[in-house]
C-alpha cells in the first residue's frame, strides 16, 4: 500500500516556467524536477537538473504548449504537459 502511494505521489511533476508571461520570441526557463527531455513548439528541451532553456516562436499565437517526459521508478516513461500563455 505506501509503495503505491509513493508511486502516485512521484508521478505528479509540476512545470514551471519562468518569466511567467513571456513574450514571443523570448527566452524562458523550463522547470520540471524530474523530466529527462521535452520539447516546445516542435523544439527540443535539454533538461539539467531540472531546468531547460527554450525559445518562444515569433509565430506563436497565444500560448505554447510545453511537453516533458520523466522515467518513473519502475522505468515507465510518462508524459506531462502544460500551456504557457502570454
Amino acid at each position: 500500500m505506501l509503495l503505491l502511494v509513493l508511486a502516485a505521489l512521484t508521478a505528479v511533476q509540476e512545470i514551471g516556467w519562468e518569466p511567467a508571461a513571456p513574450r514571443q520570441g523570448s527566452l524562458i526557463v523550463v522547470s520540471a524536477a524530474d523530466a529527462v527531455t521535452g520539447e516546445v513548439a516542435g523544439e527540443p528541451l535539454h533538461f539539467r537538473a531540472g531546468k531547460a532553456f527554450a525559445a518562444v516562436p515569433l509565430t506563436a499565437s497565444d500560448s505554447v504548449k510545453v511537453v516533458t517526459l520523466s522515467i518513473r521508478w519502475d522505468g515507465a516513461v510518462i508524459g506531462h504537459e502544460a500551456t504557457v500563455p502570454w
